[in-house]
């Protein structure tokens, strides 16, 4: 499994014995802030806090050690290219009801203990309005790479408004999930603002690893930039209903 899974940050559940968490009387492993989720959310309404992914998560040993597929998993199944065909990448990240149909699908063929919300890392450039675009066979691109402190500092601050298509597809997608939770993705701060100076896929890094040495100050901009990015996106899945995120 690439990248870290932890459990979200959540607020009070009904359990299978309807016994209501709080700060107090959740799993051990949970960090407080119970009270911050909606009621509806799968942690308080679905009981995902006691599925086995979640108990492994919070230092509980499951019944049966939970099995999920990487984010990737699902693009080898026949549904996936027919309901994909005709969709640019990022264009079937940013409709909800296809991004939730595409999660599910692994967890409809195969019953794996969690679903991973179908997206990409540089989804969240395409919703602060960084003209970046995903080349078959080839990667991220981004029309303008950002390699100057000038460039970094003109860079636009994601509006809360443009992560609602997010939202709905969460929603959609755990409503059909049920008890199975969902995990939450986004990338790395880092991997973000390299792949923004390189402008595109790299095996060396050599330009964001140039920026680092020549202009530290620049890099720690950009990677803070990336930071908050990645983290309203994160925040927007898990308000809407992850059960836990990787990074």
């Amino acid at each position: 499994m690439r990248g870290m899974t932890h459990p979200a940050e959540t607020s009070g559940t009904e359990t299978a014995a309807a016994r209501p968490l709080t700060d107090e009387t959740a799993p051990h492993g949970f960090r407080s802030g119970f009270g911050r989720l909606a009621p509806e959310h799968p942690l308080r309404s679905a009981g995902t806090a006691d599925s086995a992914l979640l108990q492994e998560l919070t230092g509980r040993r499951a019944a049966s050690h939970p099995v999920w597929f990487m984010r990737q998993a699902g693009r080898s199944l026949p549904e996936y290219k027919q309901v994909r065909e005709g969709t640019a990448m990022l264009d079937a990240c940013l409709q909800p009801e296809l991004a939730a149909e595409i999660t599910l699908q692994p967890v409809r063929r195969h019953r794996v203990d969690a679903g991973i919300f179908f997206s990409d890392i540089v989804v969240p450039l395409r919703l602060a309005g960084v003209g970046v675009d995903i080349v078959p066979g080839k990667g991220p691109v981004l029309e303008h790479p950002v390699r100057t402190a000038a460039e970094i500092d003109a860079l636009p601050e994601m509006d809360d408004e443009a992560l609602e298509p997010i939202r709905e597809a969460v929603r959609l997608t755990t409503a059909e999930l049920g008890g199975t939770p969902l995990i939450g993705f986004a990338g790395a701060p880092f991997t973000v603002a390299a792949y923004m100076v390189e402008g595109g896929p790299s095996r060396d890094h050599l330009r964001p690893r140039t920026m680092m040495h020549a202009d530290p100050g620049a890099w720690q901009a950009l990677a803070a930039w990336a930071a908050r990015a990645s983290g309203a996106f994160l925040r927007a899945q898990v308000e809407a209903g992850a059960s836990a995120v990787q990074l």
